[in-house]
């Protein structure tokens, strides 16, 4: 009895499952958004509810004990924050928080960090109405 189309169905049935399980983990991969999009918003402005968090940029992780993007300005850290925050389809970042170098060492650079994280509808109406005023 030859075994070859029982084993030839097993490898091509466990090739299907694998495509597809990569297809599925191409699906779920974070739509970019465009950084002009991304806005920083007052913390203030969103309650609880009316956002997603998505992802803590620059503080989730262990990397930030080895590593720590520092800027030459505020402006340009933030700017990272948003591309950083595009990247993984967000479209606000909110709670940022910049620490400055310690003036003694002479070296004027900034580190800043914050919460990408994706609006509600509500939170979208909340942006708008504060950017309104």
């Amino acid at each position: 009895m030859d075994c070859t189309p029982h084993l030839f169905r097993r490898v091509a049935a466990i090739g299907v499952v694998l495509l597809g399980m990569i297809a599925a983990g191409c699906a779920t991969t974070s739509r970019t958004v465009p950084v002009e999009e991304v806005r920083v918003v007052d913390k203030a402005v969103l309650p609880q509810g009316s956002f997603v968090l998505v992802h803590r940029i620059w503080i989730e992780n262990w990397h930030v004990q080895m590593y720590m993007p520092w800027f030459d300005t505020r402006e340009q850290a933030v700017d990272a924050l948003r591309e950083q925050a595009a990247s993984r389809g967000a479209d606000a970042v909110t709670n940022v928080a910049c620490i400055p170098v310690p003036a003694w060492t002479r070296v004027p650079k900034v580190f800043c960090h914050g919460d990408a994280v994706k609006l509600t509808p509500d939170g979208l109406r909340r942006v708008a109405e504060a950017a309104a005023s």
